[in-house]
């Protein structure tokens, strides 16, 4: 009888380490097709760095499969957000007391941000789509909705897939008519999440990095090194640092430093950033409960999507069970939005950093950070 329940105990985690190995190949495979897609990696030289970014990615999913009672949301941002991430850190550390080792700053408490869906709405009641206005913009009628944006989801992705593979059509017949027609349109698209005032408040998130979709998702992003939020404050990469150390102004309100002394020290912090060309990600994991008072399924631009988020579990439940098939979706564009205010009411939150980043170079500027904000603090206190 001992030796037959030891079979069975072999066979049942057998069993299970099949399984976990099988979903395991499974997010490797939709990782390189994901990597495939971006066309980055095509040369022998790019081998090395691929495979290095896929051990990065490996470390996503292991720390996912540690954390089955949350929902992992992913994220992306230039490399140069690092640096607002290590100097709010060190900041906080000033302020509050040590933050947690496992929530790295997307924003920062004092920043008076909106804490909930309802009141993100009642703000911004554009970014809101009743069934009606969506069949509108869809041309079909309300009962026809779900199958028409299925279809167009399909479509979408198979041209995404044709371009991947230098397959595109190009056609130049028609193109000034359609230009023209679009301008004389009137669009509501226009107030979007790019916006600085509405792109505070938001995160725009992925559910894994398996997916690759130009502009909309984090492994785009990630290796684009650009971040739509952050690109849209400007082109010009000196006027971009300006306006990035204006963010960075925020941070430090509730000390009144004098505007001279902070700008000398910031702009010294960024110029020793440690900058890559692909971006860095962060992991967020949120808890299941009253999921839906702090995130929504969005359209590109930050648009609630009324269709998906009106089933969220349904609409996440076939999202999951897609990454395990051999047909997952690459270019599929399923997204979500967070209150990005929400993320410091939760204790359980966590935020976990990813970045090609050498540690031994983190480490430095973490240090570097720290005495300057600690020669800051101590400057300006003196003077009183």
């Amino acid at each position: 009888m001992r030796k037959l329940i030891i079979t069975f105990a072999f066979l049942f985690c057998s069993q299970c380490v099949l399984t976990f190995a099988s979903e395991r190949d499974l997010y490797l495979l939709n990782i390189e097709k994901a990597l495939d897609a971006s066309q980055q990696f095509e040369n022998s030289k790019s081998l090395n760095l691929r495979e290095e970014i896929k051990r990065l990615f490996l470390q996503i999913y292991e720390n996912e499969k540690a954390h089955p009672d949350f929902i992992q949301c992913m994220t992306a941002q230039d490399s140069l957000f690092y640096a607002y991430q290590v100097i709010a850190k060190e900041l906080y550390s000033r302020l509050y007391g040590l933050p947690r080792e496992d929530f790295e700053f997307l924003r920062f408490p004092t920043q008076n941000l909106i804490k909930t869906r309802e009141e993100f709405f009642l703000r911004y009641p554009s970014l809101t789509f009743s069934r009606d206005e969506m069949a509108k913009e869809f041309k079909t009628t309300t009962d026809k909705l779900d199958e028409t944006l299925k279809a167009f989801e399909k479509q979408n992705e198979e041209e995404f897939l044709k371009i991947s593979k230098d397959e595109e059509e190009s056609s130049d017949e028609g193109d000034d008519d359609e230009e023209d027609e679009k301008e004389e349109t009137p669009s509501r698209f226009k107030i979007n999440d790019t916006l600085p005032e509405i792109s505070r408040e938001l995160l725009s998130v992925n559910f894994t990095m398996e997916t690759f979709r130009p502009l909309d998702s984090a492994m785009f992003v990630f290796l684009s090194g650009n971040a739509v939020s952050l690109s849209s404050l400007s082109k010009d990469e000196t006027d971009y640092k300006q306006k990035f150390i204006e963010i960075l102004y925020e941070l430090f309100d509730p000390l009144s430093i004098p505007r001279e002394q902070l700008k000398s020290c910031l702009e010294k912090l960024i110029e020793k950033a440690p900058r890559t060309k692909f971006g860095i990600i962060n992991q967020i994991f949120l808890p299941k409960e009253n999921l839906s008072n702090i995130m929504y399924l969005s359209f590109g631009g930050g648009f609630l999507h009324p269709v998906y988020d009106s089933k969220f579990e349904e609409s996440y439940r076939e999202f999951q069970k897609n990454r395990q098939e051999e047909s997952f979706r690459t270019f599929r564009n399923f997204q979500a939005r967070i209150i990005a205010g929400s993320l410091f009411e939760n204790p359980q939150v966590k935020i976990l950093r990813y970045t090609l980043i050498p540690d031994e170079i983190q480490r430095q500027y973490e240090a570097t950070v720290r005495e300057a904000i600690d020669e800051l603090i101590k400057r300006v206190f003196h003077q009183f």
